[in-house]
Order: structure tokens, then sequence, then C-alpha cells
């Protein structure tokens, strides 16, 4: 996406699209300042991330550059929150209710570590599959958020937070 003309960035791009990985969301987030695929970048983006921009456009029929930097900067923030090592050490405990609510993830990738997340904590499975949509996992989903609403239930030594040992939350 980075190099080559517009038609190579393009090819890349659609495979982005594809692939749905926020990694490759700073490499679309350059595609804006590309007229030529620009609105086709800025939807990617909204769909790996969820967040929608502006569509104010100029007399050519394109983005203007004033809602094309509104989205690098609202796709730039929603990215940081899709990156799991950037809540950890913010010191966003990834609990249980915070991984079950991952499990609805636009982003695979974050949905199926949440699911890693939430086996490896309680040692249950639910059924959750990282290879099905959101629709097939609904039933998986809605128990893994019934089981976070019980957290008390978990085992001493769970919790950990940059590499050290948390004392286990308090029971209620």
């Amino acid at each position: 996406m980075r190099r080559g003309d517009d038609d190579t960035a393009d090819l890349a791009r659609t495979a982005a699209q594809y692939l749905r990985a926020a990694a490759l969301g700073p490499a679309l987030i350059e595609l804006l300042a590309r007229p030529a695929l620009a609105e086709d970048a800025a939807a990617v983006l909204f769909e790996l991330t969820g967040v929608a921009h502006e569509e104010e456009y100029d007399a050519d029929g394109r983005l203007t550059q004033a809602a094309l930097a509104e989205a690098a900067n609202a796709q730039r923030a929603a990215l940081d929150r899709l990156d799991p090592a950037r809540r950890y050490y913010h010191g966003e405990l990834l609990a249980l209710a915070h991984l079950a609510e991952l499990l609805a993830s636009p982003h695979t990738g974050t949905a199926s570590a949440a699911w890693y997340g939430l086996r490896a904590a309680t040692g249950e499975d639910h059924g959750f599959d990282p290879d099905d949509d959101l629709i097939a996992n609904a039933r998986a989903v809605r128990a893994w958020q019934a089981r976070a609403a019980k957290p008390a239930t978990l085992k001493p030594g769970a919790w950990w937070f940059a590499g050290e040992r948390l004392a286990p939350p308090p029971l209620p």
C-alpha cells in the first residue's frame, strides 16, 4: 500500500479489506492522502474499526481535505483502542467483562485474542469459534457475557498486569 502506483496500492487495499487486520490500519490511513484511493481506504477503515467519518465532498466529487483529516484522526484513535498492548500498558485490566465485550469486535484478531484470554482465565469454553462470524457466535457471546457477570469464581492468580501477579479481585 505504501509503495507503487495507485493500482498496486488499491490491490493491497482490497486484500486489507478481506484480511480485516488492524495492523494494516496505519497503511490504510496513509492511503487517505492519495485522492484516487482515499474514499475506498476510508470505507475499509470503517469496516475495521466501526468508526464513521465525515462524508463531505468537494466539487470533483472527492472527500474534502477536512473530511480526510477528520477521518485519519478518528481512525488513529480507534486503532489505538483496538491494540491490546496499549490498553494493557495504560492500566486497563483485561477483565472478563472487557474480554467478553471484545468478542463482538469488528476486528477478527481482537475477537480471537479475547476468546483465548477468556479460555485462559477461566478454563471454560462456551462454543465460540474464532473462524465464524458474529451471528454464528451470538449464543457463545451471550454465554461468555453471562459468565463475565460472575467473575468471583475465578481462581486466584488469574489476574496479571505488565507481567506481575495481582491480587485476585475481592469477592462481593
